[in-house]
C-alpha cells in the first residue's frame, strides 16, 4: 500500500503540472516545484501481464491524464447547448458551435441567438450575434485562447495581451491593461484571467465580490459562472469568491483537483483519480456526477454537465429542456449538423461548413414573428430558386416544394417574378439576366458578403450589377430601412393594413436577418421595418408578402397558414423564392409533408 500512495502522489504531481503547455512554459520562466513531464500512454494500451497491481493503476492513471490533456479543448457547454470538437465537431441544443481540424483551441457560449468560435493558426474565426464586427475579430492575428460570454468576446493574444469585444457593460470588456495572460474565462456579467506567473485578474460586474481575485496565487485553472469566480492551485486546493446563495462556492474542503468548471450558479472539479465532485444548485441534477469514473473532459452549460470519459463516450446529468443532451441532434454527413422540432414552437438549427441557420420565434414581441439569422461563408451567399428548373417563370408550386426540388435547407418568399406585370425591375438569379428593366426598386447580394438595395430613381443596371459580380439580385417594394435608417419612400405606404410579411435584412456583411410575420398577426411596412433597426439591420427590403408568405426548413413549411377570420385559406404557389443552405438530408418533393399543406390559396 505504501508503494500504491506513493504512485499516486507521483502521478497527481505529473498530472497537476501537464495541465496545460502554457504552464509548463511559466514553470521554464519561474521556478517550479516539480519539473516531470506528463506521461505520453496512449489510452488503450495492452497492460503487460507481469505489472504488479500498483503499476497497473500508476499506469492506468497516466492513460487517463493523457486523454485529460487531449481533451482540454475538445469540449464546451453553452448555456443552452452542448458542443464537442476536434475534426468532427458536432452541437445539440439551442445552439451552434464548430471548431477546425486540430490542433484547435475553442470556446463557446450562449449569446443571445448564438456564437461560436475557433482558432487555428493564430487566428479567430466566428459566427456570431451581439459581439462586435465579425469582420474586426477576424483580423486579429496571434490569437492563442478565447472565450465567449453571454454577449462578450475576449480574445487572449500569444504576447499575453487580451482584447475584449461585444457589450461593454460593467466593464467586463475593460482587459487593455492585462498583461502576461495564459488563460481567459468569460462568466455572463465578468471575465476572468489567468498570469504567467500563476495570479488572477478580473473586471466586470462586482456585485457579489466575483472580481476579488487579486490575493490568489499558485493558479493553474480559473473558471467564472453567472456571479461566482473559482480558482485551482497548483496544490490541488480550490478557492472561490463571488454568490454563494447556493452554496457554489463552498469547495474549501476540495483536495486532489486538477480542473475546474463552472455553471450558472454550480462549480464541478475533476478530481486526480478522474472522478467528478460539484457544489451549488442542484435543481435540475446537473451536480450529479459522483457517480462517473474514468472522466478525461467536462463542461458546464447554464443547467446541464457534460462528461467525456476515455472510452470516447458522451455523459449528461441536469436540464435537456432544450435538446442538450443531443437526442434531437442528427449528423447528416460529415460536418453537417441539423436541430430541429416537429411542433411548430421552433427552435430550428442548421450548421455546415458553408453557413449556418438558426430560427425561432421572436417571443419578445406580442405579433411573435418567425426569425431567422443566416450566417454565410464567403463565396456561399442566399439565392434564387424557381418552380421550374428552366427559369419558366409563369410555372408555379408551393414555397416548401420549391425548397424540396431544390434541397434548399431554407428558403423564405421570393418576388413572385412570374406575376409582376409591368413593373420588374432588374432581376438576376444563378448569374441569369432575366430583366433589366428600370421599374421598382432593387435589391443585390454582392460578394463581399454585403446586401444593397437601390431606388428606381437611381437607374441601377444589370450590367453593372453584374460587373461587380452580382449573382442573385431581387425586385418588390418598399426598400424598408437604408443605411440605418427609414427610408423616405417608406411613407407612402404608411397606411396599408397589417398583414402577412416576408423581408430580409442586413446585420453586418455574411449575416443576414429574415423576418416572416403572419396574418392573424400581421405588422405594417412600418412595423416591419422598426422591427429589422430593432435587429441592428444597416440595411432591409421587403419582398412578396400576403398568401405567398411563407418560411421553410428542412423542406417543412414552419409559418403557420394564412386565415381569413376561421377559414383557413393557405399558401399561395408561387414561381420563386429565396433559400440558403443545399443538403442531401432535406425530403424529396414526393415525401409525405409533417403537416400537409393547403395549396392554391387565392390570390
Amino acid at each position: 500500500m505504501k508503494i500504491l500512495k506513493i504512485a499516486l502522489c507521483l502521478l497527481l504531481i505529473v498530472s497537476l503540472v501537464g495541465c496545460k503547455e502554457t504552464d509548463r512554459q511559466a514553470a521554464e520562466a519561474s521556478p517550479s516545484p516539480v519539473e516531470t513531464a506528463a506521461p505520453t500512454a496512449s489510452l488503450t494500451p495492452t497492460p503487460e501481464p507481469t505489472l504488479s497491481p500498483e503499476q497497473l493503476l500508476e499506469q492506468r492513471l497516466a492513460e487517463l491524464e493523457q486523454g485529460f490533456e487531449d481533451s482540454r479543448n475538445e469540449l464546451a457547454a453553452g448555456a443552452w447547448y452542448t458542443a464537442e470538437g476536434g475534426e468532427t465537431p458536432s452541437f445539440w441544443g439551442d445552439s451552434l458551435y464548430s471548431t477546425a481540424a486540430a490542433p484547435v483551441q475553442a470556446e463557446a457560449v450562449y449569446g443571445g441567438l448564438f456564437s461560436f468560435g475557433y482558432i487555428n493558426d493564430g487566428k479567430v474565426s466566428m459566427i456570431g450575434s451581439g459581439l462586435g464586427s465579425r469582420e474586426q475579430i477576424e483580423a486579429e492575428t496571434d490569437v492563442a485562447g478565447l472565450a465567449i460570454g453571454a454577449n462578450h468576446l475576449l480574445l487572449m493574444h500569444g504576447d499575453g495581451t487580451v482584447t475584449g469585444y461585444g457589450n461593454l457593460t460593467f466593464g467586463k470588456c475593460d482587459t487593455q491593461d492585462w498583461a502576461g495572460i495564459v488563460e481567459v474565462e468569460a462568466g455572463v456579467w465578468h471575465s476572468v484571467g489567468r498570469t504567467h506567473n500563476m495570479h488572477a485578474v478580473a473586471v466586470g460586474s462586482n456585485d457579489y465580490g466575483q472580481c476579488e481575485v487579486d490575493g490568489w496565487s499558485a493558479l493553474i485553472d480559473i473558471a467564472a459562472g453567472l456571479h461566482h469566480t473559482v480558482g485551482l492551485r497548483y496544490n490541488g486546493t480550490v478557492v472561490a469568491v463571488g454568490d454563494n446563495s447556493y452554496g457554489q462556492c463552498e469547495v474549501e474542503e476540495w483536495t486532489d483537483i486538477i480542473a475546474v468548471y463552472c455553471g450558472a450558479n454550480y462549480t464541478v472539479g475533476l478530481k486526480s483519480d478522474y472522478t467528478l465532485i460539484a457544489c451549488g444548485d442542484n435543481a435540475n441534477g446537473q451536480c450529479e456526477v459522483g457517480g462517473f469514473t474514468d472522466v478525461i473532459a467536462a463542461a458546464c452549460g447554464a443547467w446541464h454537465t457534460v462528461v467525456k470519459t476515455a472510452d470516447g463516450e458522451l455523459h449528461y446529468v441536469g436540464a435537456n429542456t432544450n435538446g442538450q443532451f443531443g437526442a434531437e441532434a442528427e449528423l447528416v454527413s460529415a460536418g453537417e449538423y441539423i436541430y430541429g422540432t416537429e411542433t411548430e414552437a421552433g427552435p430550428w438549427f442548421y450548421l455546415s461548413q458553408v453557413g449556418g441557420i438558426a430560427i425561432c420565434y421572436d417571443t419578445t414581441l406580442e405579433k411573435s414573428p418567425l426569425r431567422a439569422d443566416l450566417f454565410c461563408t464567403y463565396g456561399h451567399l442566399p439565392y434564387g430558386a424557381f418552380a421550374a428548373q428552366d427559369f419558366t417563370m409563369k410555372t408555379t408550386a408551393l414555397p416548401a416544394k420549391i425548397a424540396r426540388q431544390n434541397d434548399a435547407v431554407f428558403a423564405q418568399t421570393g418576388d413572385y417574378i412570374g406575376h409582376r406585370g409591368n413593373r420588374k425591375g432588374v432581376m438576376i438569379r444563378q448569374g441569369q439576366l432575366l430583366y433589366d428593366e428600370n421599374k421598382t426598386s432593387t435589391m443585390a447580394f454582392f460578394p463581399d458578403g454585403t446586401m444593397r438595395v437601390f431606388f428606381q430613381e437611381e437607374a441601377i443596371t444589370a450590367e453593372e450589377l453584374l460587373a461587380e459580380g452580382v449573382s442573385d439580385s431581387f425586385s418588390f417594394w418598399p426598400v424598408l430601412i437604408k443605411d440605418g435608417a427609414f427610408t423616405d419612400n417608406l411613407m407612402e405606404y404608411s397606411e396599408y393594413r397589417p398583414t402577412s410579411r416576408s423581408a430580409i435584412g442586413m446585420a453586418e456583411p455574411y449575416h443576414f436577418i429574415s423576418v416572416v410575420t403572419h396574418c392573424q398577426y400581421g405588422m405594417t411596412y412600418i412595423d416591419l421595418a422598426q422591427q429589422f433597426l430593432d435587429y441592428g439591420c444597416t440595411v432591409a427590403y421587403n419582398l412578396d408578402g400576403g398568401n405567398s408568405t411563407s418560411m421553410v426548413f428542412m423542406g417543412e413549411s414552419i409559418s403557420r397558414v394564412r386565415y381569413n377570420y376561421n377559414e383557413m385559406i393557405g399558401q399561395r404557389s408561387v414561381s420563386d423564392v429565396l433559400m440558403f443552405c443545399t443538403s442531401e438530408a432535406v425530403p424529396d418533393e414526393n415525401d409525405p409533408y409533417l403537416q400537409e399543406p393547403v395549396v392554391n390559396a387565392p390570390r
